[in-house]
């Protein structure tokens, strides 16, 4: 009677045994579930992760490309300016030049304007004195002095023919002046075309230069742009690679968890 009282408790602890066996065998498989859940979370997490981190890179490279772009654009406007500045600066100078000789014609057109009116007076000077020996001559001859006549008549003709070159002169002084004026007017208006010609390049260049001063800023804000987001691309990369390999590392240890718990489950089942 008391042997088989001995063997009934026995055989009750080997069931709780058992049972206690199957308990931690389930626990721990839902543990090891739980744990490979949770690493496919964090590969999930991590993979989320490396998509922003890739178009953080993408970002990267666009601002280092329009960074580069805009220091590319930049030199060829800042060299179209200095050509342009240096081509203003020529027709400034030039255009001041031509003033400057214009305004030299217009001076020599008032000389010959003045010498011309010389001449003028000269010229009829002449011709009245010219005049005064002709009739002169004449009364001389009525006084029956006919070599003192001739002589005063050929000084008269003499005095008339230098009167006439000398109004000659002045024609030719008064024509050569006008055309000194038209050319003055001619060189002066091409002047001050070329001067304004000038100050709009020399405008020019310096709005060129101001944008290529903008473009060369905005390379610099894309670089520095860029480099940091490519810094935070890595960083992030990092990361991830960091997450994913905790999530696969829990989930090996929950696989192997859940295959402790099978095991143990096994076990419990052949006791």
């Amino acid at each position: 009677m008391a042997n088989s009282k001995k063997k009934k408790t026995t055989a009750l602890t080997k069931k709780e045994k058992k049972q206690a066996l199957q308990n931690a065998a389930i626990i721990t498989a839902v543990e090891g579930a739980e744990q490979a859940a949770d690493g496919a979370q964090l590969v999930s997490a991590g993979r989320d992760l490396a998509g922003v981190a890739l178009q953080a890179t993408a970002s990267a490279a666009s601002d280092l490309t329009r960074a580069q772009d805009a220091a590319r654009v930049a030199q060829r406007v800042d060299d179209i300016g200095r050509f342009v500045g240096a081509a203003g600066e020529a027709d400034l100078a030039q255009g001041i030049g031509m003033m400057a000789t214009a305004s030299d014609i217009q001076a020599l057109s008032t000389a010959f304007r003045a010498l011309s009116n010389d001449d003028l007076d000269q010229g009829l000077r002449i011709g009245r004195i010219s005049g005064e020996l002709a009739i002169i001559s004449d009364a001389v001859s009525l006084l029956n002095m006919p070599v003192l006549a001739r002589v005063l008549d050929e000084r008269s003709m003499a005095l008339e023919q230098i009167g006439v070159q000398v109004l000659v002169q002045y024609m030719l002084g008064r024509e050569m002046s006008k055309a000194l004026e038209a050319k003055g007017i001619e060189v002066g208006a091409f002047g001050v075309n070329e001067a304004a010609e000038g100050m709009v390049r020399l405008a020019l260049s310096d709005a060129a230069q101001e944008r290529a001063a903008d473009l060369d800023e905005m390379s610099e804000e894309l670089a520095v742009s860029g480099l940091k987001s490519a810094v935070e691309a890595g960083e992030m990369a990092d990361a991830a690679r960091t997450v994913a390999d905790a999530g696969i590392t829990d989930i090996a240890q929950g696989a192997a968890t859940v295959g402790a718990g099978v095991a143990m489950d096994t076990i419990a089942d052949a006791a």
